[in-house]
Order: structure tokens, then C-alpha cells, then sequence
């Protein structure tokens, strides 16, 4: 029931997504192993079976083509929407080959064609399922998802058997296609947000710099061969049964023979994948259990060619290779690549799967077409040269154990992040190079080992004696990884650390201890020379009481202790209370929050963030003015949902809100990254009349938009930005009219230049905010670039950013939007744009009076201020009467 247990970790809110991918890969397995077998039964009821080796060679070759070209169209059309328009190729496809005349070219399309299927397909999926999950859920659900593809395949072979036997095989074309219509809509239902999301192409490895990856590396050398070698075996295997079977069988009998024999592989194969293999890895190490398939291999071609190709042997050969390739030899491959650097593996893997398979598969394909050509292709000949090729497999297989626990120990010794699946356990030879690694005096290499175990599910194999390390890191780590009730002999070396000079490995014995209810070690260290190691020990005692922990007196001694002895002790409370996050400590939390000391409010928030309570959220927006911790405070607020998303609202909304509060609102609510706090940020623009609040509404919800799937009111979004054009163009006049009308006297034609410069600021700022606004509306695209563009004094430049905001604009609710972006990147001198501008953003001001009267009016204090000083200053006779307005209003 443990391997099951794995499987199905689905946690709320994930099983719907779980659900369809695991129903998208049922469906998309089974249409393909329907396609397979109608391709290999028509195939060789129609032609001799010495025409594989030829679509062998266009296989490898146009899978070559296919999968470099695979990246590029999945990148530039969208994951989901690459494998639906797949899908819907597959079933058209199956359709016309179903459709067109029975000739030796259309069972040549058919099997390159279901070839090409099963590679792309496949690909594409789990870039699409790695798109939708984060890596964490990936390791939990994929093996569910997984599994669905091996039901797949059962169905679709099983589903198979009555249609052969009672039908034309052909109505397998018309099943398949049936099938993969199906999947595709079943997917349709899926929603992701994959726009702009990079794609990883294989296109990075040419063949030069492949070759100097595994000239410098012994290792990946070995694993080339190795998948060379394997190809070669398996692809003769498959020649090798399918002749045979064309061969010994009636052309009537093949399709029933198919589908049986596929139905029955694909369930040994989902048997072995769930029950035997990570149990066999497990019990005799990851070299023996790769090196399983090439000896099955062995025997059975051996017996093969002992018998002269008889049926038996050959279904045996066949067996072993559909049963563990997919199961037990996956996991096992997988395994191999662990120690590998991850830069390393990423271009590696992509030249192995792409380089040498391929051309592995190609090569393979003329040996075996000059064999038949030679007349060399009998069984036993085939036999003897799958035999050769398994057995060097095996000696590569059993020569990788020395390498590979090598590479293990430079990668220990590296201190590298060895990455491990919730699936898959460590190898008895890999845990006593780890076990060895935990000696060291490297504290690094000794938590690494201890990470290594922990994850790979050995932690009971971590010695007690591993707390007599010098390192207190090191120490602090074991604590967490053997303090277990399961076992005792780590205890008296736990109750030692008491003593430790580290304060934080007293913290870690403490906790250690406590989980196993050694209170009288606990009680010892209240009278620690410590007041945090106290406050660690007064908690602890609390939590073994069930009464609340505000009425405990141990830690109503902590809350009343004044001066830094006081602050000390009440931040080793809070961090014990954050360690835990339990909710009955919140009381607790909120008397602590009261002192203000900076170090106990910080250790306060962080407290807050774990234990969640409501009665926390006053406290925690009041916090948003300080600038030091002000994200610890955001993922304080978020971790308390709806009731705090309502309360910065309110802040928000309230005019009488302290300024420097309201301001870090807007972007604490992106931080929910949900459609409740984007529809708040959306609606405060409309009404928003302080500047600085506004321009951080308007970036808190560009945020939310890029990083979250969050929908926007587009028409709304396009008038505020016309209306931010409007007031570009309208600041652009004052400005065109400020500078054609210069003061005489020095001393105001500094301040004039001041204000023209202030004013040019002011402009950019409005055509900054109109750009952020149509970054929302068009999340897809980049306009940073466009507005980078847009003010660029290369002609050609401003042009090309001209024809992309035009065309990026052409579906907008108003036409006026436009007509004004085109104005504001055109460039015509600014007298003429703000002319041509005045139908939609009003007449220009007409005179100096009349601008100073607009800026000494203007809603910033600072431009009204140097605008009155200007006034005041100023000898032209029109600027005369607003200069005594400005001297009537002081």
C-alpha cells in the first residue's frame, strides 16, 4: 500500500488539474497504441518484413528533423495549443491514411507517421504538464500521471483485441482517430497561461560542442556508449520479433496476435513499473538493476539462436524488453544521471537523445538492410547479433559502478545539490559513499550527505555519533534529521549539546529533546546563562502543558523582562513560536509585538507569518512604513488571506490612512496574486488622486498580471490610458509653450530652466504610465522595449515602435488610443504633435499667463511651489497678474 500511498499525494486543489493531464495521457497512449497496432499488422500482412529497415532509417531520420523543429513550434504557439493542433493532426491523419488507397507507400506513411506521433506527442505533453505544475507537486503527481499512460496503453492494446478479430484492422485507423479528437477537447478544458513562457530547445548542442562535453568526461562517455549499444539491441529486437512473427503467422492471424501480445507486455510493464522495481533498485543497487535487461536480453537471444528462431524464445527476447524498458530500465537510467552537474546533464542528454540515438537508429537500420540484403537476416543470425550487442551492454553496465560512485563522492566533495524523486530510493553502493561523506570536516560536504539521506528516504542510517561533529551547522542538522522517537540511541549525545557553546545547537538539542518528553532536560536550561536559550526551554515546557501558554508562568517571566536581556529572551520565544507555527501561541505573539524594541517587532512578524491569526492584521499593515522588513511583513499579510486582503482594502480606500502605510499597499495586495485583490488595484486607479499611490497601484497590478492568471476590465484599462495620453499631451503644451517665452533676468531663467526640466520629467512619466497600462491589457508582449523606443532619437527606431503599438492596437475598444500613442511616438517637433494632439487632449495654453496659472494650479506641491517662485521672479508684463494672484494668495 506504500507504493500506492506515493501515487496519489493529490492535495486540495489540484485534482482537477491532476485528473485531466492523467485522462489527456490515458487518451493520448491508448489512440496511439491503437494506431501501432494497425500499423504493424498492415505493414507485414501487406509487405515482407524486410521493409522495416527502411522506415527504421526514415524514422531516425525524420525524428532528427522533427524534434528540433518540435521546440520552436511549441515555443511560438503555446504548449497546451501545440498538443491540441497535434492531436487534431493525429486524428485527421489516421483519417486520410484510413481514407486513401491501400498501396506499399501508404503503409510506408503509416508507420513513419505513427513513429513521429509517439516521439512529438509525448514531448509535448510533459512540457505542457511541466508547465502547469511547480517541481515540488511534479515529483508528488507525476508518477500518477505516469501510470495513466501505462493504462493507456493496456486499453488501447486491450481494446484492440475484440476489433482484430472480429473487424477490419484498418477500423483501427478510424479508433485511433476517434480517440485522439476525444483527448484533444478533453484539453481544451485546461486552462494555462503559457504566453511569453521560454521554452528549452535542443537546438543549444551542436555536434562540436556535444563531442567536447563527453571528450572531458569519462563518464558521459560511458553512458553514450551504453545508450548507443541499448538502441542497437532494442531496435534489432523489434526487427527481430515482427519478422519472426510475419514470418511463423497467417497474414489473418497478425492483427489478433498484436493486439493480445501488446495487452499482456503493457500489463506486465505497469505490474513491474508499480510493485518490482523501486523495491529491486532498492534491494540490489541501481548497476545491478540496470544491467537486468541486457541480461534477460541475452538469454533469450541465446536461446534463440540455440533453437534456430524459435517462436518461444523470440516472444521471450521480446517480453523482457517491453516489460522493463519503460519500468525498471527507466528508473534505473534516470538514477545514473544523478551525480551529474545539472549545466552538464541538460547538454548532455539533449546530444544523447537527439545525436546518438538517431544516428544509433539510422546505422542500425542499414546494418540490418544490408543483413537482408545479404541474405544474412535468418533468425539465428539476428540472434547471435542481438547476443554480441547485449552482452557488451552488460559489460558497459557493470563497468559504470566504480565511475559512477565516483562521481558521487566529487559531487559530496564539491558540496553539489545531488537532486533525488519522492519515487526513487538511493542504492545500497550510493548510501555508503554518502554514510562515508558525513565524516568530513567539510561542513558542507557532511549537510549535504545528511540532505541526501533524509530526502532519499535512509535517515535511520545516519549514525548518533554524527553528533560529535566540530560543526555546529552540522550538529543543528543531524538533531533534525535522527531526533526521532523510533530510536533512543541518539539521546544521551542530545542532552550533551546542552552544554554546547552555540546557542543555536542549545536551541536544536532543545527541540530534539522536547519532541520525545524529556522535560527534566528541558527544565535545566530555565536557569541557562542565556535569556533566549530560557525563552526556547520556557516554551517547550509550555507546550507539554495544555493550558494556554499565556498563562504559563515561564513565559509571562519572558514577556516581563525589560532592557536587552528582555528583547533577547522575547525573540528567542518568537523564533521558537515561528519554528512551530502553532496557533495557540498568538496571544503570546501579540503581548510580545507590543515592545518596541525593533528586533522583537521584527521577530514578531516573522512569528506572525506562521502562526496566522486575524487579530495580527492591524498590527501587521501598521508595519508596512517601516522599509526594513517590509517583505517579511507582505508574506505576513498574505499567509492571513480574505479577512487581511479586506483590511488593505479599507487602508487603501481611507483617506485618513498614514501616508506612509498607504503607499506600500498596492504592492502587498499583488502579492495575493488573486482575481479578489486585482479587481481592488483595478478599480483604486480609476479615483486614485495621489500621484505616488497611483503609479504604485498601477505597478502592483502589472506585477499581478505577468506572475499571476489574474483577468482585467480591457476597456476600462484603455480609457485610463488615453487618459494618461491626454494629460502626456496636455504637460507636452505647458512645456512647448514655457520654453517659446524665456524671462529676461538671470535669476528667472534659471528657475525657468528648472521648471521646463521638471515638466519634461512630468510628460515621460505620463507616457511611462500609458505604456504600464497596455502592458496589462497585453500581457504577452514586452513593451518595455516599445517605450524604450518610443522616446529613442533614431528615426527608424521610433518608426518601428510607430508600427508595432499601431498594429498591437488595431482591436482597441477606442479608436482615439491610437491616434494619440502614434502621436506620442511620431517624430514631428513637439509643437506639431501637440497640435495635431488638441482634438482629443484639448487646446494647447495659449501665453505664459495662461501656463503659469495651469502650473501654479498643478495637483504636485513641488511644481506649484517653483512655479510661484517663478511668477514672482518673471519681468513680462503677462505673467504681471498671475504673479499678484500668486502674492494675494500668500
Amino acid at each position: 500500500m506504500r507504493v500506492f500511498g506515493n501515487l496519489v499525494d493529490v492535495r486540495p486543489g489540484e485534482g482537477g488539474l491532476v485528473l485531466r493531464s492523467t485522462i489527456t495521457l490515458f487518451g493520448l497512449i491508448a489512440a496511439h497504441t491503437l494506431l501501432e497496432t494497425a500499423r504493424d499488422t498492415l505493414f507485414l500482412t501487406r509487405l515482407p518484413p524486410e521493409r522495416l529497415t527502411w522506415v527504421y532509417a526514415a524514422l531516425a531520420a525524420f525524428a532528427l528533423l522533427v524534434g528540433r523543429l518540435n521546440t520552436r513550434f511549441v515555443r511560438n504557439f503555446g504548449r497546451r495549443n501545440a498538443l491540441v493542433f497535434t492531436l487534431f493532426t493525429a486524428a485527421y491523419g489516421s483519417v486520410v491514411l484510413y481514407l486513401v488507397p491501400q498501396t506499399p507507400l501508404t503503409f510506408y506513411a503509416l508507420y513513419v507517421f505513427s513513429g513521429l506521433l509517439g516521439s512529438v506527442m509525448v514531448v509535448q505533453f510533459w512540457m505542457f504538464t511541466g508547465r502547469m505544475f511547480t517541481v515540488a507537486q511534479s515529483k508528488r503527481l507525476f508518477g500518477l500521471v505516469a501510470a495513466g499512460g501505462v493504462l493507456g496503453a493496456v486499453a488501447g492494446a486491450g481494446a484492440a483485441v475484440p476489433v482484430v478479430s472480429r473487424l477490419p484492422v484498418e477500423l483501427l485507423l478510424l479508433a485511433a482517430a476517434g480517440l485522439f479528437l476525444a483527448t484533444a477537447m478533453v484539453l481544451t478544458t485546461v486552462r494555462v497561461d503559457d504566453a511569453g513562457v521560454p521554452v528549452g530547445g535542443a537546438g543549444g548542442s551542436g555536434l562540436a560542442q556535444g563531442l567536447a562535453l563527453f571528450r572531458d568526461n569519462p563518464y558521459l562517455t560511458r553512458l553514450a556508449l551504453l545508450v548507443a549499444v541499448s538502441t542497437g539491441a532494442v531496435l534489432a529486437t523489434d526487427y527481430l520479433f515482427k519478422s519472426v512473427a510475419a514470418a511463423r503467422l497467417a497474414p489473418a492471424e497478425l492483427g489478433s496476435f498484436f493486439a493480445q501480445f501488446y495487452a499482456g507486455l503493457n500489463a506486465v510493464a505497469l505490474a513491474v513499473q508499480l510493485l518490482v522495481a523501486q523495491a529491486l533498485v532498492r534491494r540490489t543497487g541501481v548497476i545491478v538493476a540496470f544491467s537486468l535487461l541486457p541480461f534477460l536480453l541475452l538469454l533469450g537471444t541465446a536461446g534463440t539462436a540455440l533453437t534456430g528462431g524459435a517462436m518461444l524464445a523470440v516472444l521471450a527476447t521480446k517480453g523482457a524488453d517491453g516489460a522493463l524498458r519503460h519500468s525498471l530500465h527507466r528508473i534505473c537510467s534516470e538514477l545514473l544521471w544523478l551525480p551529474v552537474p545539472d549545466e552538464v546533464r541538460t547538454q548532455s542528454k539533449v546530444f544523447i537523445d537527439t545525436v546518438v540515438v538517431r544516428g544509433t537508429q539510422a546505422l542500425t537500420a542499414a546494418l540490418l538492410l544490408g543483413a537482408t540484403t545479404m541474405a544474412a537476416g535468418r533468425p539465428g543470425v539476428l540472434a547471435v547479433v542481438i547476443a554480441v550487442l547485449a552482452m557488451a551492454w552488460l559489460m558497459l553496465a557493470m563497468g559504470l559502478r566504480k565511475p559512477y560512485l565516483e562521481l558521487f563522492r566529487s559531487a559530496l566533495q564539491a558540496n553539489r545539490a545531488i537532486p533525488t524523486d519522492d519515487g526513487v530510493r538511493l542504492d545500497l553502493d550510493s548510501v555508503e559513499v554518502v554514510i562515508e561523506a558525513m565524516s568530513s570536516r567539510d561542513p558542507a560536504r557532511a549537510i549535504a550527505a545528511i540532505d541526501l539521506l533524509v530526502s532519499s528516504g535512509r535517515s535511520r542510517l545516519i549514525p548518533a555519533l554524527v553528533l560529535y561533529h566540530e560543526s555546529p551547522e552540522v550538529l543543528q542538522k543531524a538533531l533534525e534529521a535522527i531526533a526521532t522517537p523510533e530510536r533512543s540511541d541518539w539521546l544521551p549525545l542530545a542532552a550533551r549539546l546542552l552544554e554546547h557553546d552555540e546557542q543555536p545547537v542549545r536551541f536544536a538539542a532543545l527541540r530534539a529533546l522536547a519532541r520525545v518528553g524529556h522535560r527534566t532536560s528541558i527544565e535545566g536550561r530555565l536557569l541557562d546563562i542565556s535569556p533566549a536559550v530560557r525563552a526556547h526551554a520556557a516554551y517547550w515546557l509550555a507546550e507539554s502543558h495544555p493550558e494556554p501558554p499565556e498563562q504559563q508562568p515561564e513565559v509571562q517571566a519572558m514577556l516581563q523582562m525589560t532592557g536587552d536581556a528582555g528583547a533577547h529572551a522575547q525573540v528567542g520565544l518568537l523564533e521558537a513560536i515561528a519554528a512551530e507555527g502553532r496557533q495557540r501561541w498568538a496571544e503570546v505573539v501579540m503581548q510580545a509585538a507590543t515592545n518596541p524594541d525593533p528586533r522583537v517587532s521584527a521577530a514578531a512578524t516573522r512569528a506572525m507569518a506562521q502562526v496566522r491569526d486575524e487579530r495580527f492584521i492591524p498590527f501587521l499593515i501598521g508595519q508596512l512604513r517601516f522599509r526594513e522588513g517590509r517583505a517579511t511583513v507582505r508574506e505576513a499579510i498574505v499567509q492571513l488571506g480574505a479577512p487581511a486582503l479586506e483590511a488593505l482594502e479599507r487602508a487603501l480606500r481611507h483617506p485618513d490612512t498614514d501616508p506612509r502605510v498607504r503607499r506600500h499597499v498596492p504592492r502587498t495586495l499583488s502579492r495575493f496574486g488573486t482575481q479578489a485583490a486585482a479587481d481592488v488595484l483595478a478599480e483604486q486607479l480609476a479615483f486614485e488622486t495621489d500621484g505616488a499611490v497611483r503609479y504604485k497601484v498601477l505597478r502592483g497590478l502589472g506585477r499581478m498580471v505577468m506572475e499571476h492568471p489574474v483577468q482585467v476590465d480591457r476597456a476600462a484599462l484603455e480609457a485610463q490610458t488615453r487618459l494618461n495620453l491626454v494629460e502626456h499631451f496636455r504637460l507636452a503644451g505647458l512645456r512647448v509653450a514655457l520654453v517659446a517665452a524665456p524671462p529676461a533676468s538671470a535669476a528667472a531663467l534659471r528657475v525657468h530652466a528648472l521648471l521646463v526640466g521638471l515638466l519634461g520629467d512630468k510628460v515621460e512619466q505620463a507616457l511611462e504610465r500609458a505604456f504600464r497600462l497596455l502592458q496589462i491589457v497585453h500581457r504577452q508582449e514586452d513593451l518595455r522595449l516599445a517605450f524604450q523606443a518610443s522616446t529613442a532619437q533614431d528615426r527608424q527606431t521610433r518608426a518601428q515602435a510607430m508600427e508595432f503599438l499601431d498594429a498591437l492596437t488595431l482591436d482597441a475598444s477606442d479608436p482615439a488610443l491610437r491616434e494619440l500613442l502614434r502621436l506620442a511616438v511620431d517624430d514631428l517637433p513637439w509643437p506639431d504633435r501637440v497640435a495635431r494632439a488638441q482634438t482629443w487632449a484639448g487646446a494647447p495654453a495659449a501665453g505664459s499667463a495662461e501656463v503659469m496659472k495651469a502650473l501654479t494650479r498643478d495637483g504636485d506641491a513641488a511644481m506649484r511651489t517653483i512655479a510661484q517662485h517663478y511668477a514672482r521672479l518673471a519681468s513680462q508684463p503677462t505673467l504681471h497678474p498671475v504673479s499678484g494672484e500668486v502674492s494675494h494668495a500668500g
